[in-house]
């Protein structure tokens, strides 16, 4: 892994190559390396956080027709923040921390592919009012669904095998989630949340 703020601030970083041990990229790796323009995948890696904010790379990415940013198989942004749908592109494997936070989203199709969701990646989202995770989703983060003050319905599929602390820390509307027994027992509930099992 690449760490959380590893290089962050390295004005004078203007290329690097990621070589293919790396599997993570964490939030705010290079952040603010403002001179960073070239950077070199040796492969594909498994999961890239909000890693390259403020530099030249970040600001060149283009956005799709949907308002998002990518890195190669990895969703990073929604940069058009009063977006209310998004269709996330085929292939894609990971959502950044905070991709869609403080974000008018309302509706997301998720691709198959998808396996990581980043810490608070839909903290503060409050026109979200029901979201459903595709199978084959592996791991949910920390604070992931925060304050979302509407949301009312969440379906993780049985494929997630591990999940963050307080994934729905003051969403007090939720009422119903369903999702397997074993990854029910590590969420922290409203008492108000009825809880379905998946068989």
């Amino acid at each position: 892994n690449i760490g959380e703020g590893a290089f962050s601030d390295c004005i004078e970083l203007k290329r690097i190559v990621i070589p293919s041990q790396v599997k993570q990229i964490e939030s705010a790796a290079f952040f603010d390396c403002i001179n960073l323009e070239d950077i070199k995948f040796e492969s594909s890696t498994e999961y890239i956080g909000c890693a390259f904010q403020d530099t030249k790379f970040y600001n060149n990415i283009k956005e799709d027709e949907y308002g998002c940013k990518y890195i190669g198989n990895h969703f990073i942004e929604l940069a058009d923040k009063k977006r209310e749908e998004v269709v996330i592109k085929d292939g894609t494997v990971s959502i950044a921390n905070k991709a869609f936070s403080k974000s008018d989203i309302s509706k997301v199709v998720f691709p198959k592919e998808l396996r990581i969701i980043g810490e608070s990646a839909f903290g503060h989202c409050y026109n979200l009012k029901n979201i459903e995770f595709p199978e084959g989703l592996l791991y949910i983060d920390t604070l992931c669904l925060t304050d979302c003050k509407n949301l009312n319905r969440v379906y993780i599929p049985k494929s997630v095998v591990d999940i963050g602390m307080s994934i729905f820390l003051g969403s007090g509307n939720l009422k119903e989630v369903i999702v397997s027994k074993e990854i029910a027992d590590k969420i922290d509930f409203y008492d108000n949340v009825k809880v379905r099992y998946i068989e």
